[in-house]
């Protein structure tokens, strides 16, 4: 009976249950996508797509339609592959320089009177990867150090021929952040004042 025997051997050879095939393919492809990225970062670009994905591989092979969990598992590959390239170009894995961390924190030195120059050696001087933590009128503070206003830091850029004192001139000068200051805190100072109904700097409005 040999055509029975080919009959028993083709459908043996078919597929009854997809589950292990597919995991080691998820496995597979999470593995080559992931690479150096940090595991933080991963889990939180991978956390609900693999959700998704678990919830229709599930539906589709209860029902019997294993021949859709291909079709699934590549669009997750292709889904997960653009989301990363976007990271690394515009997300949580985009290089972090000196440049994107001045852009990142304008706001800030706009409101604490750093001026161009300043920004500009920043941009310039700061490490690769150096994360700014704080900024005020006097420093910023970065994840790796501290840098004073008018430190030796702005000095490294300095060509040849500029006196020291003339190149730290382009810096904000100190009268004007004493008077940001201090105007600064003549507001604070005048909103910690209790209300008066009839005088003072903090008038009830009628």
């Amino acid at each position: 009976m040999e055509r029975l025997n080919d009959f028993k051997r083709h459908l043996n050879a078919r597929e009854s249950d997809p589950r292990r095939r597919v995991i080691a393919d998820v496995e597979a492809i999470v593995e080559q996508l992931k690479a150096d990225m940090p595991d933080d970062i991963f889990e939180r670009i991978i956390g609900n797509r693999l959700v998704e994905l678990e919830s229709r591989l599930g539906e589709k092979i209860e029902s019997g339609r294993f021949g859709d969990c291909d079709p699934l598992v590549t669009a997750f590959r292709f889904d997960l592959l653009r989301t990363i390239q976007y990271e690394r170009s515009e997300g949580l894995l985009k290089p972090i320089t000196g440049a994107s961390e001045v852009k990142r924190c304008g706001w800030l030195f706009e409101r604490f009177r750093w001026n161009g120059f300043e920004t500009g050696a920043l941009a310039h001087l700061l490490r690769p990867g150096e994360i700014i933590r704080e900024v005020n009128y006097r420093q910023i503070v970065t994840d790796q150090r501290t840098i004073g206003r008018y430190s030796d830091f702005f000095d490294e850029l300095r060509p040849s021929g500029y006196s020291k004192e003339h190149w730290m001139s382009q810096c904000t000068s100190e009268r004007v952040i004493a008077e940001a200051e201090n105007a600064e805190r003549r507001e604070a100072e005048q909103a910690a004042r209790p209300f008066s109904d009839f005088s003072g700097p903090n008038v009830r409005p009628q």
